[in-house]
């Protein structure tokens, strides 16, 4: 069986919930052991005044004093002489409390308390004891009941308030840990806004200490950050037009010098600067677009999302492309799909997982489409040699290189997978690297199934 997980707030509140019923469970019992104490204290102090009294006026034989007595007695007490083994067993079913100054002191089965005064000049021995139920008269039950209603009445509200008070410390307890927690979501949300690229956010400082600092120093944080990436992107717009003048130049001088000169040598030699000088100009798109991908959302260029059949648009993708006559490219149609995103970031995603087939495939690449479970995905694999499972996640570092199977003499620049990862994000979708069923690589790249359910075509 699982154990739920619990929020650091749920935790919380169900620990304030048990502390504030635990410490209204010993309150209330508290208050009922003082009130237990307080009850027996008051009849040990009665008993024995009542002992005192009825011994006064034995010793002195005035009935006139047993007179004065009998209306205290037969109104709250009973008191019976006890002989013989009685004085030692005064009651049945009763439970013996403790002896104070030689009495002792037993409480009823009915919870009535009785003390025992054992005389040490006599065989017999006094019990005062609270009066039973079965020895009061009708207007004695009429009178003590309408007292004990008034006075459980009076007693009850103690709980009552008892409960009350940790009620509202709790309610207030919680309501400021709900503010706290309100406060924490907040900052969560931007730090969850910043990280989606909205690099101009900031948190609202106005808050308890310490979030008021935590805020702070986020805010502080993202305007470091906000800075750099934006002198990271002048700097990579910048950087690409600054080098394609010379290279201009350069194309043009070997172009002269092609239409100039007869020597093959010279010939070739200008014929694979100006490869080299292609090979740079596509570096250089491709720093262009990558930096692109990776800017701030708040740039304004997002392209708005198409409603695009899979299959057509692959065809057409596959043709513009060109690709070498060595290399058989398998178009599958395990679903028809129609997928709704930016066909930009699309192209740049298909492209470059194509391209990176292509150089690295032996024979055979295969591409596919299909829906499984709650995510819809575009399948790329090839025949060549695999990508081992610890270089799975760093062949998506921009400039990264493996074995020699896998450098530039195959064509690739260091920069295509990283393209094709950074525009998947841009669509919310994902690629993950696997083992191909064909030998080789198998690109996996997965959209929520949401963004093809109003275009599943049959």
């Amino acid at each position: 069986m699982r154990i739920p997980k619990f929020t650091l707030f749920t935790r919380l509140y169900l620990s304030i919930l048990f502390v504030v019923c635990l410490t209204v469970l010993l309150t209330l019992y508290v208050v009922e052991s003082l009130y237990r104490d307080g009850d027996f204290s008051l009849f040990v102090y009665e008993a024995n005044y009542l002992h005192q009294q009825v011994s006064q006026a034995v010793h002195e034989g005035s009935q006139k004093d047993l007179d004065m007595l009998a209306y205290p007695l037969t109104l709250d007490f009973s008191f019976k002489v006890l002989s013989g083994d009685e004085r030692y067993f005064p009651c049945q079913n009763c439970n013996y409390i403790k002896a104070i100054k030689g009495v002792d002191y037993y409480e009823l089965e009915e919870g009535e308390l009785m003390a025992v005064f054992i005389s040490p000049s006599s065989d017999a021995s006094l019990a005062i004891y609270q009066k039973l139920d079965e020895e009061r008269t009708p207007e004695e039950h009429k009178f003590m009941s309408k007292f004990e209603s008034q006075f459980e009445l009076g007693v009850g509200v103690y709980p009552f308030l008892v409960v009350m008070a940790m009620v509202l410390i709790g309610i207030t307890i919680m309501l400021v840990v709900r503010n706290l927690q309100d406060q924490i979501r907040s900052l969560i949300g931007y730090q969850r806004r910043f990280g989606d690229g909205e690099l101009q956010v900031r948190a609202d400082e106005n808050m308890q200490k310490p979030l008021d600092e935590l805020a702070h120093s986020f805010n502080l944080m993202a305007t470091d950050v906000e800075n750099l990436v934006r002198e990271r992107d002048i700097f990579a717009q910048a950087i690409p037009h600054e080098v394609r003048t010379p290279l201009s130049r350069i194309q043009l001088a070997t172009g002269l010098i092609q239409q100039r000169t007869e020597q093959p040598e010279l010939k070739q030699l200008t014929a694979d600067i100006d490869r080299y000088v292609d090979d740079v100009n596509e570096l250089v798109n491709q720093v262009v677009e990558f930096s692109k991908l990776n800017a701030s959302v708040d740039g304004g260029d997002e392209t708005p999302p198409l409603s695009i059949t899979l299959t057509p648009w692959l065809q057409t993708r596959l043709r513009e492309m060109a690709m070498p006559e060595q290399r058989h490219i398998e178009l599958q149609q395990s679903q028809k799909l129609m997928l709704s995103c930016s066909s930009v970031y699309l192209r740049l995603v298909f492209d470059n997982l194509i391209k990176n087939a292509v150089n690295h495939a032996a024979s055979k690449v295969s591409v596919d489409t299909r829906c499984l479970g709650k995510r819809c995905v575009l399948v790329v694999e090839d025949d060549g040699s695999g990508i081992p499972e610890a270089d799975r996640d760093t062949v998506f570092l921009p400039y990264a290189r493996l074995d020699q199977s896998r450098n530039r003499r195959t064509g690739g620049l260091g920069l295509g997978l990283a393209i094709a990862k950074a525009a998947a994000a841009r669509m919310d979708a994902s690629i993950e690297v696997q083992e191909s069923s064909l030998g080789g690589a198998k690109f996996v790249v997965s959209w929520p199934a949401t963004r093809f359910a109003l275009a599943l075509s049959g």
